[in-house]
């Protein structure tokens, strides 16, 4: 990951193929499985090891917690008797919208759970964001919360489904 975190300092976000094609040969190389997104559009440069790691868990801490709130809003959404897909409607176009809802209520609400980011992936993660937010003294009590139903999902059989299986399993419940 050191050897990871180094090279994305030194590529400035680019369109220039041969350098994301570099960095995703870089990224083939770590022990645990990396996907570079289209939606990364910047990355920012620092002297520091860890650094884009680091990064990478702040990220995917918010991730995490607006996938499980957008599963929330669904459940109670349906407790209302409200239409999930009006929901996602109104919600996209609304206050409410995060990138998290726009890319996963839609598969979530079609019952297309094909894995593009297991659900066990972003519960390591969020365990992670929770461990290393210990180490410095911080108590993150959204990001446990989210840990919680992530694990669940996990625990529950969509484990290796993609993580868009918390809102079908809050839908369910």
């Amino acid at each position: 990951a050191a050897r990871a975190d180094r090279r994305i300092g030194e590529v400035a976000a680019t369109e220039r193929k041969e350098q994301v094609e570099e960095l995703r040969k870089i990224l083939d190389e770590e022990p645990a499985p990396v996907r570079i997104e289209p939606q990364v559009v910047r990355v920012e440069r620092s002297e520091r090891a860890g650094d884009a790691s680091k990064a990478k868990l702040v990220n995917n801490l918010l991730a995490g917690i607006h996938l499980v709130a957008a599963a929330e809003a669904f459940a109670l959404a349906k407790k209302f008797e409200l239409d999930a897909h009006q929901m996602f409607e109104l919600i996209r176009a609304s206050s409410g919208q995060s990138w998290m809802l726009e890319d996963r209520a839609p598969r979530a609400l079609s019952g297309d759970l094909q894995p593009r980011a297991a659900a066990h992936v972003i519960t390591k993660d969020l365990s992670l964001a929770n461990a290393a937010a210990q180490a410095v003294g911080l108590d993150l009590k959204l990001g446990q919360a989210a840990r919680l139903a992530m694990q669940q999902t996990c625990d529950q059989g969509w484990r290796g489904d993609d993580d868009a299986a918390v809102i079908t399993r809050m839908l369910a419940g």
